[in-house]
């Protein structure tokens, strides 16, 4: 019985040493396969390219009050990103992994609710007759910016954890101020959605369509 698996274990091995040696010596089939894993890679990515185009890149991030807020409260809090624990940990590091989870499940179910308005009248007021960049689709992608963000923090506080370097923890500890500042723009988000469809309740079916067609720039920056 083990001479039999032992066969075949050694049987598998030939084959893949022979599957990998065809591979060397056939370029083609090799350049195939890394065209397989870059397209896979691009299709994993392009939702990212979406959401940075429809959230305004560059222009709108430097513009986001939150942003420049989160700057000025990180340059403040200088002795607590560098003040480091007798295992040369940063004492900070801990906070993101404990308030952040929290403020994460805020903004998603903050999203959950506004892709809720998809059976609902208002839906077709804040979608604006299907445009790209509908009130609709960026108020999607200013959540997607928000849980990205918060993702972000997370990682950098666990990172700051392990590896004490004062620029790693002064981008971290930024990172987490910014996080905890789109909350509030998770919230101020949700209402100004809150105010649209109030004034849609007010609405009939035709004045619905009417106002779907016109163009809305309710969606505060973050």
């Amino acid at each position: 019985m083990e001479t039999k698996r032992f066969l075949a274990i050694r049987r598998a091995i030939q084959e893949l040493k022979a599957s990998s040696l065809e591979r060397i010596n056939h370029p083609s089939i090799l350049l195939s396969e890394l065209r397989e894993i870059s397209s896979g890679i691009k299709k994993a990515l392009r939702p990212i390219e979406l959401y940075w185009e429809i959230y305004g890149g560059w222009y709108a991030l430097v513009r986001s009050p939150y942003l420049w807020s989160a700057v000025a409260i990180a340059a403040v809090m200088f002795p607590d990103w560098m003040a480091v624990d007798d295992n040369n940990v940063r004492t900070w590091a801990q906070l993101p992994l404990q308030i952040l989870p929290n403020i994460l499940g805020f903004s998603m179910g903050g999203m959950a609710i506004v892709l809720a308005f998809t059976g609902s009248s208002i839906f077709k007021v804040i979608t604006e007759g299907g445009k790209e960049n509908s009130y609709f689709m960026k108020m999607i992608s200013a959540f997607y910016h928000f849980i990205l963000v918060q993702t972000l923090a997370i990682m950098l506080g666990l990172i700051c954890r392990t590896y004490s370097n004062d620029i790693l923890s002064a981008i971290g500890y930024f990172f987490m101020c910014y996080a905890i500042m789109v909350a509030l723009a998770t919230a101020a988000q949700l209402f100004n959605t809150a105010r649209i469809a109030n004034f849609a309740s007010t609405l009939n079916a035709g004045q619905i369509d009417a106002a779907s067609k016109s163009s809305s720039d309710e969606s505060s920056g973050a």
